[in-house]
């Protein structure tokens, strides 16, 4: 009994242990972007690095682009229990995207009413494994009303850290 007690202990301490070195790998980065970081955020075929491989089924690795301001190197896990990394909103983000299934298509409202017609890019680039799917989400938003508009269903889930004001 005292040995599997023992065992359950370490078991949990190396749990422990191994998500916060993820969680160290994952600290997140608010920068003036390069050309090149510019350039890659916005291609198809760009993939986002990927410091140390979380072991959820479900996570998300985020670079997202306003102006010359870059949000990167941001983790979102959604397991069964506890979601976290270094997201800023894990509990709701995860809730969103579960919300929608992981299906990024049922992000079309109807009508976005958006005033200011002002072009000041966002562009979002959210790249893992969905329930162990492979899961990419890059679009650029023509402004922060459209970006707000387009992604309320999942407004925690797309948002990291630009501090978009309406």
């Amino acid at each position: 009994m005292m040995k599997a007690v023992l065992c359950l202990v370490f078991s949990l301490l190396v749990l422990s242990v191994s998500s916060y070195s993820v969680k160290r790998s994952f600290d997140p980065v608010i920068k003036t972007a390069t050309i090149i970081e510019t350039k890659d955020i916005t291609d198809p075929d760009f993939v986002i690095p990927c410091p140390v491989k979380p072991t959820e089924e479900t996570y998300f690795l985020y670079y997202e682009l306003h102006g010359e301001q870059l949000v990167k190197n941001t983790l979102l896990t959604c397991d069964e229990y506890t979601p976290g990394g270094t997201h800023p909103t894990p509990v709701p983000a995860c809730e969103e995207i579960m919300a929608i299934d992981g299906d990024s298509s049922k992000l079309s409202p109807a009508h976005c009413f958006c005033p200011l017609k002002k072009y000041d890019p966002i562009t979002v680039n959210i790249q893992g494994k969905y329930k162990g799917n492979h899961f990419k989400f890059l679009q650029t938003f023509e402004n922060p009303c459209i970006f707000k508009c387009v992604t309320k269903p999942i407004e925690h889930f797309v948002t990291i850290g630009l501090g978009l004001e309406e």
